[in-house]
């Protein structure tokens, strides 16, 4: 989706979208222990109803600037931990998957971020969790990404 906030929460399949993302990730945190409360999606949801119109994320910025995607530690990360609990996560999942195919590393910057990711640059990215990955061509595009995605 590559719009602001209030088209997005507006439109009741986008926000039932956003929703499910959500609870995804809440299940997945409560599966391993993380102390949530049951409606947290529902809090989150709310405060997303509070922002601005026009807002939109760190990541829809990145998009549009072509710099690195954090999708494989934010949804990706949620489809792996969810994987560990045995916790599907089908929305987060559809996220990762469209989005590797997104290139994300202009030419100019492929040779600083086109490098494999240990477990200990994920902890930066706040998942120590994530295996360290290895290169992966992304679709038809000659740019080398680092995901991941299994």
């Amino acid at each position: 989706m590559q719009a602001t906030i209030g088209p997005i929460r507006a439109h009741p399949q986008t926000r039932a979208f956003l929703f499910d993302l959500m609870k995804e990730a809440v299940t997945v945190g409560r599966a391993h222990g993380v102390n949530l409360p049951e409606d947290f999606a529902e809090q989150r949801l709310a405060f997303v109803d509070t922002l601005a119109a026009d807002m939109t994320s760190s990541m829809h910025n990145d998009l549009n600037s072509g710099n690195p995607l954090e999708v494989p530690w934010l949804s990706g990360g949620v489809v792996q931990l969810g994987r560990e609990v045995g916790v599907p996560s089908p929305a987060n999942r559809a996220v990762w998957a469209s989005l590797r195919c997104t290139p994300v590393v202009t030419r100019s910057r492929r040779a600083k971020f086109a490098k494999p990711l240990g477990a200990g640059r994920a902890l930066g990215w706040g998942l120590s969790t994530l295996p360290a990955q290895t290169p992966t061509t992304c679709c038809t595009s000659p740019t080398r990404i680092t995901t991941p995605f299994a």
